[in-house]
């Protein structure tokens, strides 16, 4: 270890609040041994509606559990945190805040081609916690009077309007722009509204000129500047500065809380992409995040330089719920139980769980069907991340990590269920691992690698997180009973396993502590990622399940007939543990 590194293990201590919607957590984080650790972590109600109406409450009430806990003072006599940290290790040397208990930006897309540029726009707005409340488009069949009416009806935070490549000179964008104009103009006094424009760069003058001095126009560059290329960067980065200054600094109390720290206040999915970027360069190559929220749903698919950041706002397991039903019908739901359901009792479920969003499953026919609704939702929620715009094809990403996090996750009695839920949502390809966010670390060590990398690795490596295990996914077609590959396993022990994996099937194998030379030949129908045909043998580490080998097929086909398919989801269960 070098001397600047041992200064600053011996220097840095970390509080981090991670504020949702419903609960908020605070963890601590310092030296232990020469090297960081998880310290504790504790909870509380987040306190950002009424009657309290003041998010510091939720936060101190949990700092004072994480006293109480670790016997640590961390709170002064004023409710202040005590910082720096002193040589009595009372206080801490820096306090982080993450959150997603903000409101949604409430955003109206306005664009000429619903399948191009509104489809980009749409990509962009997904980036941040927002709500597209109405999208005016060419094939909109309302009048521009009915379009104004819209505009001061909804009151949004921002309307967002993009269209046209560059260079040409479509005058349709600057009527949309007209509309906009008089729309936000008619609002003035009561409410004001951001516009952001990310067309055509060659209209932005026009634009300009439309939209006046009045009103508070953001001019980035076209998000479609040809019809074969899309830039979402520019556009994606001022709606996220727009998001934090309209809503994260508007909070009840955050101007109490800026005054414990130098760092702004973070977004909980920025700080999970964060992390999940990071554990892409870890791993040399492509990771996937997945986070089953309350209020929403995130997913980040990201290498070691880039990330892409999903973000539905619209979906959760928790107030958002019956939104699902816009997206899925009851019957679809249903197609993922064990046993019989009537919509009804699914719909009753849904609403009861919109009101309620903190009550867990207390049998096991709940349990399947909040998995059941889990599934669609992550479905859904998954199209966007794994279309491919150019082709107009869902495309699997092949990744090496999927990391998971949320309640719906963490109540799960059985590792295996979890990853069985996965599989059947995302349907993934290729060979990857599969770990679980237990503690709910994920976003705060986002946070934390802005000041201190070597915090986050030397955290990550006291296994903080839960290795659910490996999966393999071979792609291919093939008959039931079909061999699809031949899999042979041998231990550290020189434990031999060898056997075959039938097409249609969905097999788990115990690895043994340790190590395991794993060697995967499928048949030459079939791919493993290697090539038809080729095999490959790869190290694995055991993990709570095991390795999964998912020999089903892609897209995931389940019988028509009821009584079939209810079975097979039981035989399916019953293999992965659940």
């Amino acid at each position: 270890m070098t001397t600047t590194e041992s200064k600053e293990l011996q220097a840095e201590s970390f509080l981090i609040a991670d504020c949702g919607s419903i609960n908020t957590r605070v963890l601590l984080f310092d030296v232990v041994d020469g090297a960081y650790r998880l310290i504790g972590h504790a909870s509380a109600m987040t306190t950002i509606i009424a009657p309290w109406s003041d998010i510091t409450q939720g936060i101190t009430n949990a700092i004072q559990q994480l006293s109480d806990v670790t016997g640590r003072q961390l709170l002064s006599s004023t409710g202040k945190i005590l910082t720096p940290e002193k040589n009595n290790k009372t206080g801490v040397d820096h306090f982080m805040l993450v959150v997603s208990a903000a409101p949604s930006l409430n955003t109206i897309l306005v664009g000429l081609s619903a399948d191009v540029s509104l489809t980009s726009a749409r990509r962009v707005l997904h980036t941040v916690y927002a709500q597209e409340v109405d999208t005016f488009s060419l094939s909109d069949p309302r009048s521009e009077d009915e379009q104004v009416a819209a505009i001061i009806k909804h009151k949004p935070d921002l309307i967002f309007l993009v269209g046209g490549t560059d260079g040409g000179a479509d005058q349709r964008l600057l009527t949309f722009a007209r509309t906009v104009s008089l729309g936000v103009t008619m609002l003035t006094g009561t409410r004001r509204v951001s516009v952001l424009y990310a067309g055509n760069i060659e209209q932005r003058e026009e634009i300009k000129k439309i939209m006046g001095d009045g009103i508070m126009l953001h001019a980035e560059n076209n998000v479609r500047p040809s019809l074969e290329t899309e830039n979402l960067a520019d556009a994606a980065n001022m709606i996220g500065s727009l998001y934090e200054n309209l809503r994260i600094k508007e909070l009840p109390g955050l101007h109490r809380i800026a005054s414990w720290s130098q760092y702004p206040p973070l977004p909980t999915a920025r700080a999970f992409a964060t992390i999940i970027q990071y554990f892409a360069a870890l791993q040399k190559g492509q990771v996937l995040g997945v986070e089953l929220g309350t209020e929403s749903v995130t997913l980040v698919s990201a290498s070691a330089d880039h990330a892409d950041l999903t973000i539905r706002s619209d979906l959760g397991m928790g107030h958002n719920i019956t939104n699902l039903l816009q997206h899925a019908k009851p019957a679809e739901i249903a197609y993922w139980m064990p046993s019989e359901i009537s919509h009804e009792e699914i719909r009753d479920f849904m609403v009861n769980k919109s009101l309620y969003p903190q009550t867990i499953a207390t049998s096991a026919e709940e349990l399947h069907l909040e998995q059941a609704i889990a599934r669609e939702m992550l479905r859904c929620a998954s199209q966007e991340t794994v279309f491919d715009w150019r082709s107009g094809q869902r495309a699997p990403i092949p990744f090496r990590l999927l990391l998971v996090r949320g309640n719906t996750f963490t109540h799960t009695p059985r590792p295996g269920q979890i990853i069985a839920l996965l599989l059947d949502a995302l349907q993934p390809v290729g060979i990857f691992a599969v770990a679980l966010d237990r503690y709910g670390i994920l976003p705060a060590l986002g946070a934390l690698a802005q000041k201190s990398p070597l915090a986050v690795v030397q955290t990550l490596e006291s296994k903080i997180m839960a290795d659910l295990g490996w999966v393999v996914v071979p792609t291919g077609k093939g008959q039931p009973g079909q061999k699809a590959l031949t899999i042979r396993i041998e231990s550290e022990q020189k434990t031999v396993y060898e056997g075959d994996v039938e097409y249609g099937t969905l097999e788990v194998f115990v690895l043994e502590h340790g190590r395991s030379q794993v060697t995967l030949t499928p048949s030459r129908r079939f791919d493993i990622g290697f090539g038809p045909g080729k095999s490959n043998t790869v190290t694995l580490p055991g993990g709570e399940v095991g390795l999964v080998v998912d020999a089903r097929g892609r897209p995931l086909q389940l019988p028509q007939d009821t009584i079939a398919r209810r079975s097979l989801i039981r035989q399916w269960l019953y293999d992965m543990g659940g």
